[in-house]
């Protein structure tokens, strides 16, 4: 859960660097964060940065959502899409996101390092 805090927030302030004029415009007019950092969709965000992710990068990402969204915000999914155990990816394909494997150590701090150098 605290990876994934740590990888939404950085994905954020990507975004906002990324974006700033429109998120500034966007909080003149409404005194509120634009939607496209009010998100917990991790893999919807790098591709809002068109941060270019393999499948094995692309599932850390939707399970480090998954964490951040329910282990961590919320106590109960408040749908049925939120109790589901696989999601369908950019390729199609529907893969399970529902656990953490002993490689995905490994897999966080690389990308975490594409992350901050990109």
């Amino acid at each position: 859960m605290l990876v994934g805090f740590a990888v939404e927030n950085l994905l954020k302030a990507r975004l906002v660097e990324a974006h700033s004029s429109e998120v500034r415009e966007a909080f003149k007019k409404s005194l509120e964060l634009p939607r496209c950092v009010k998100s917990h969709d991790l893999a919807s965000m790098a591709k809002n940065l068109d941060f270019s992710m393999s499948i094995g990068e692309e599932s850390l990402m939707r399970r480090l959502s998954r964490a951040v969204r329910w282990v961590g915000r919320y106590p109960v999914p408040t749908t049925a899409d939120g109790l589901a155990s696989g999601e369908v990816f950019s390729d199609g394909r529907k893969y399970l996101v529902s656990y953490f494997g002993a490689e995905d150590v490994a897999q966080v701090q690389k990308l975490i390092g594409r992350l901050t150098w990109a």
